[in-house]
């Protein structure tokens, strides 16, 4: 994916947590486990707003046309048996 996922650029949710935490890690674990709560919280709401505010497929942001005009690209090319095998 070449977007960002959750505002951070991984795919381990691990260190996800961990680049954003970094600070919150030295709190005492009770108020720990209310910023990751909090955080997930918010991360859940920014993605149903951005869904609900979505009228197509595919957003706009994730490029929706570009994978338009690659399909109508693909339907235009013809496929060729390379060997009989």
């Amino acid at each position: 994916m070449d977007g960002r996922r959750y505002n951070v650029m991984t795919t381990n949710i691990a260190e996800s947590i961990n680049s954003v935490l970094r600070f919150a890690r030295m709190l005492p674990v009770v108020h720990l486990i209310g910023k990751i709560i909090n955080l997930l919280v918010k991360w859940f709401t920014e993605r149903r707003e951005l869904d609900l505010n979505c009228t197509t497929t595919l957003c706009p942001n994730f490029g929706e046309k570009k994978l338009r005009n690659r399909l109508e690209d693909a339907t235009r090319m013809d496929v060729v048996k390379v060997n009989n095998a």
